[in-house]
């Protein structure tokens, strides 16, 4: 009974942040929301891509400008996920790089997508 409770708290705290990423990105042109837009149905989780940049290179580019964690799904989006730990800054971090990204491209100097996979230390991206 107690994890439940817990669980429910944990939404309840980190669900305004990513409210707040589907806000900014939907601002953002170039950027596609793919998580359900219906808040009764959303997560913390937050996906997306950008532009018709490669996912993974997308991935890499959000880690290079500002250390921002995503991950892929299926090869064609990337998510972003948000917990009790973060704060609007973070929120706000990650829109200026997708922005960034989708203003001026993946940064030279990023990985590829292969190389970026092949950096990740458990593969499953």
């Amino acid at each position: 009974l107690i994890y439940p409770l817990a669980a429910l708290v944990m939404m309840a705290l980190a669900l305004p942040f990513a409210d707040r990423c589907v806000a900014g990105a939907r601002a953002i042109e170039g950027v596609r929301i793919t998580t359900p837009l219906d808040a009764s149905v959303r997560s913390a989780m937050v996906t997306f891509t950008v532009r018709d940049y490669n996912p993974h290179e997308t991935v890499a580019a959000l880690y290079g400008i500002d250390r921002i964690v995503g991950r892929v799904c299926n090869d064609k989006r990337l998510r972003v996920c948000f917990h009790i730990y973060n704060d609007e800054s973070d929120v706000d971090r990650a829109l200026n790089a997708a922005e960034r990204i989708a203003t001026h491209g993946v940064p030279s100097g990023t990985p590829s997508a292969l190389e970026w996979t092949a950096k990740m230390l458990d593969g499953e991206d």
